[in-house]
């Protein structure tokens, strides 16, 4: 990553709501992130075609102000489909319009080979655990 970003390059973490380095220890994203990386976050993902871990892990990827951009990950149409527009609408309902536009306008900027900058970003809060007793 270093050596990237000496040549001028932004890396762009792919997916990392499924890297189960992040997944174990989520401050690692925080700190690639703190670094000048930028993340894309697969928008099936978020959706839950993964599961329902990888998705609660990508909506506090979300929270912390560590995803940057959605992505399609639309190999083919049988198997993994373009979701983005759900993404969005999911995502316009729990963190709200400006979210959205921001996350589109960060799309436009990484296409268009401009700067950007994180809005406000901290560390992954840990998992909400329950307890039943009897």
């Amino acid at each position: 990553i270093f050596e990237l970003q000496a040549r001028g390059i932004t890396p762009v973490i792919a997916h990392p709501e499924r890297n189960h380095g992040f997944q174990k220890e989520p401050d690692r994203l925080y700190d690639f992130v703190a670094s000048g990386c930028l993340t894309q976050i697969t928008a099936s993902s978020y959706l839950g075609v993964f599961g329902s871990e990888v998705e609660d892990f990508t909506q506090r990827i979300i929270d912390a102000g560590l995803g940057f951009v959605f992505a399609s990950d639309a190999h083919n149409l049988k198997g993994r489909n373009f979701r983005m527009q759900k993404a969005f609408a999911k995502l316009e309902q729990h963190n709200g319009a400006e979210m959205v536009t921001w996350m589109q306008d960060n799309a436009k900027k990484i296409i268009n080979g401009d700067d950007l900058e994180p809005s406000e970003y901290h560390h992954i809060k840990e998992k909400k655990k329950f307890w039943l007793f009897r």
